[in-house]
């Protein structure tokens, strides 16, 4: 399985690899929806779907939202 990452900002989840934009935020990379949130401060995917009952496999680009982060 592919590792994903899920913005808090904008709440939707891409490929680790999305992330990592040359020359963007730094080694971590930028969210892919340029909503400036670092790679940073990305939560990895199978910490939201456990916590918040989604699929174990997202859909790239997709919204998750949640009512509460942790």
């Amino acid at each position: 399985m592919e590792e994903y990452w899920w913005c808090p900002r904008c709440e939707c989840v891409f490929l680790k690899k999305e992330w990592n934009i040359e020359g963007k935020m730094g080694k971590f990379g930028m969210c892919p929806n340029l909503c400036s949130t670092s790679g940073r401060k990305a939560v990895h995917w199978p910490i939201i779907a456990k916590r918040y009952g989604y699929p174990p496999e997202p859909v790239s680009g997709e919204s998750y939202p949640v009512d509460k982060l942790f």
